[in-house]
């Protein structure tokens, strides 16, 4: 079932970001926010309190949030190396291996898991 549920939360994560305009008005980032607080407090929450995607992105978008005001699919790629990072966390194979974005660096990976935590090799040296 969480699998499944994960699958569906991506997916809308993606599209939303995906479907993003390059010239946002006002409303248009108020609502992208809402959006944002919403999918973090209550969409993952339905994956589960044992679900590691649900703390790590959490974390991850306290030091990277969403760059509503960003250009050129800035928030698409966003969701795609959010997602990746998780994926590395969960030994899964990553949506765009060699994207390279500040989410995807072992700075952000020892924010996150500490400073003693192994660093997977699609990331060392980033």
């Amino acid at each position: 079932m969480n699998e499944v549920l994960g699958r569906i939360l991506w997916d809308t994560l993606h599209s939303f970001c995906a479907a993003y305009p390059d010239r946002p008005t006002d409303d248009t980032e108020t609502m992208a926010t809402m959006f944002f607080l919403n999918f973090r407090d209550k969409l993952m929450h339905l994956s589960g309190s044992n679900c590691p995607c649900r703390t790590v992105f959490r974390k991850l978008i306290q030091i990277h949030p969403p760059p509503l005001k960003a250009h050129g699919g800035a928030l698409y790629t966003w969701s795609v190396a959010l997602h990746d990072f998780v994926n590395l966390k969960l030994g899964k194979p990553l949506h765009a291996p060699g994207l390279e974005h500040p989410i995807l660096s072992e700075r952000t990976w020892r924010a996150i898991f500490g400073p003693g935590a192994p660093i997977p090799d699609a990331i060392k040296g980033a």
